[in-house]
């Protein structure tokens, strides 16, 4: 499997996100594996919390990914 490389914005916005989610909730997820970016990204997507949604659609934007608002139009 091929290791997915972001942008030096991506990795903020997953930083923050990774940040944020640990605030919220407690638990903590080591950014160091792909599995356990992927494991923090699918997290969010189902997510609720506004500010974790406003963080991971900034994530998907700079990452190249499909934002969460058009996510949810669609559905």
């Amino acid at each position: 499997m091929n290791a997915t490389i972001y942008s030096q914005e991506a990795i903020f916005h997953l930083s923050r996100l990774g940040l944020l989610v640990s605030g919220i909730t407690g638990k903590r997820y080591k950014l160091g594996t792909q599995q356990n970016q992927e494991n923090l990204i699918e997290f969010c997507r189902g997510s609720t919390h506004p500010a974790v949604r406003m963080q991971l659609d900034a994530f998907l934007k700079t990452s190249g990914e499909q934002s969460t608002a058009k996510t949810r139009i669609a559905a």
